[in-house]
């Protein structure tokens, strides 16, 4: 199992002339890699001071001024509107989303329906109908 060697073995064998390991499981450490990375700085700046955030109808948004922005050619004013929330523009790209599920079927997890239906609810869409 991939997990079970050294990365330095785990690479030589990927760049041997061996038919496995192959391009899938270097992607699948390179997918796994890119999740560690996201939970690694969820845990470094979520709640932290100095990386606040403001819950929207899409969720989380860096707070004002919470995106370091030293160095830049970018003002205040502009960096306020990018973080800001166009809830009619999600609403128009909802049929959109749906109409994108649906060519999964069921093979789509019921999890990002149930994702979907949140964000509906949290935009003040009635999916009564």
């Amino acid at each position: 199992m991939i997990t079970e060697r050294p990365v330095d073995t785990f690479l030589d064998e990927l760049a041997s002339g061996a038919p496995t390991p192959g391009g899938g499981s270097a992607a699948a450490i390179m997918g796994a890699m890119g999740a560690a990375l996201i939970s690694m700085v969820c845990n470094v700046t979520i709640g932290k001071k100095g990386h606040e955030s403001v819950e929207t109808e899409i969720g989380l948004v860096p707070a004002a001024g919470g995106i370091d922005t030293e160095g830049l050619d970018i003002s205040a004013e502009t960096m306020t509107k990018l973080l800001e929330v166009d809830v009619d523009g999600w609403k128009q790209q909802l049929a959109q989303m749906h109409e994108h599920y649906a060519k999964f079927g069921d093979k789509l997890p019921r999890e990002l329906h149930d994702q979907l239906a949140t964000l509906e609810r949290h935009l003040g869409v009635d999916t009564a109908s």
